[in-house]
């Protein structure tokens, strides 16, 4: 009886086994089926990209060979456009994420006319309407990517403007500054009207952006820097006056000094890296004063703007630093009255 019992246990252990190991066996088929499945379908729509990418890229050579011929007579814009209608007439469809993408990376090697008529055909293919309704979705990165198409096809109607700007947060977040640099670059003049209302610290990424951006605006288009000089927040300040040294702001000679006795270190020291590179020699008097201040970096930038801007009279002043307990602050008086030595003997060799 014990026997019997122990013998339809081991064969109902036994079955069990073998029904978990064919239900993990399944489940890996299952599995290997699904994630195959997967793989294909991501083949698929690769080599799906890939050929409309072409063919896209082929069709805005084709309008190009076109409209060079010389007897053409109409313009890329044109030709173009019939082509692609042509294109989305015969195929029911036409990718606006490849097209907007093609256009956008051809647009980095134009100027000029050419750059405006390829930006012409974006708007014609109204590809402006599918880069707005990310900046609806929740997700951020598909915000930012509209953001950055809207820049680039200089989407910049009131409307649209208005829509951005509602994207803004109150913090410094990415999107924040997102919606600052879009904002900034939808006009021929930049707006920067933001710099007056900002509370949160303008980050060092976004200085750089802006910089960037304004690089490649005309500068009778460029703002007056001396505006922000007044601001509350000191990374409004210190933007300012990078970009009146940046962009030779000559007319801010006044309010850049003033900074001089700005209570921050930081303030002063890039006030004094402004005055250097607009040579404001009527500075002088004061960085011989700054290079007795008790911040290090405010003494650094003083002697070496004293060093490029003095001359032989101010080496006496600068003699007492010979011996301060800073090697750094010694190291660059020592540079500076040689500089100024040398540049006063090579005056005096020319005369």
């Amino acid at each position: 009886m014990i026997v019997a019992i122990q013998l339809e246990t081991l064969i109902y252990s036994h079955g069990l086994l073998l029904g978990i190991a064919a239900f993990l066996l399944s489940t890996c088929l299952v599995l290997v089926i699904v994630l195959y499945i997967h793989r294909t379908l991501s083949v698929i729509r690769e080599k799906k990209k890939s050929d409309l990418q072409f063919r896209y890229q082929y069709l805005l050579y084709d309008a190009l060979v076109e409209t060079q011929a010389e007897n053409a007579s109409n313009s890329f814009l044109e030709v173009a456009l019939e082509l692609f209608q042509r294109e989305k007439k015969q195929n029911k469809y036409l990718d606006p994420q490849i097209l907007t993408d093609i256009i956008l990376n051809l647009k980095k090697s134009l100027t000029g006319s050419a750059q405006n008529q390829l930006l012409s055909l974006a708007h014609a293919l109204e590809l402006p309407k599918y880069s707005l309704k990310k900046l609806r979705e929740q997700n951020t990165s598909a915000r930012t990517q509209g953001l950055h198409e809207i820049s680039a096809m200089q989407v910049n109607q009131p409307e649209v403007k208005e829509e951005i700007k509602s994207l803004h947060p109150s913090d410094a977040s990415h999107m924040a500054q997102e919606v600052i640099l879009t904002l900034a670059k939808l006009e021929s003049a930049p707006d920067l009207a933001f710099l007056s209302n900002l509370d949160t610290p303008l980050s060092e990424l976004l200085q750089i952006r802006l910089h960037h951006h304004l690089r490649s605006v005309d500068r009778h288009c460029l703002p007056n820097f001396s505006q922000w000089l007044d601001s509350e927040n000191e990374s409004i300040i210190l933007f300012a006056l990078r970009m009146i040294a940046e962009f030779q702001q000559h007319s801010a000679a006044q309010s850049v000094l003033h900074q001089l006795s700005n209570s921050s270190p930081s303030v002063i020291t890039e006030a004094i890296k402004t005055v250097d590179q607009l040579q404001l020699v009527e500075a002088i008097p004061i960085l011989m004063s700054l290079v007795q201040h008790e911040d290090t970096d405010v003494q650094l930038a003083s002697l070496q703007a004293i060093s490029k801007l003095g001359n032989h009279q101010q080496t006496a002043g600068l003699d007492s630093l010979s011996q301060h307990p800073n090697y750094w602050v010694r190291r660059a008086s020592s540079k500076a009255v040689a500089r100024l030595q040398s540049n006063a003997e090579t005056t005096k060799s020319s005369l």
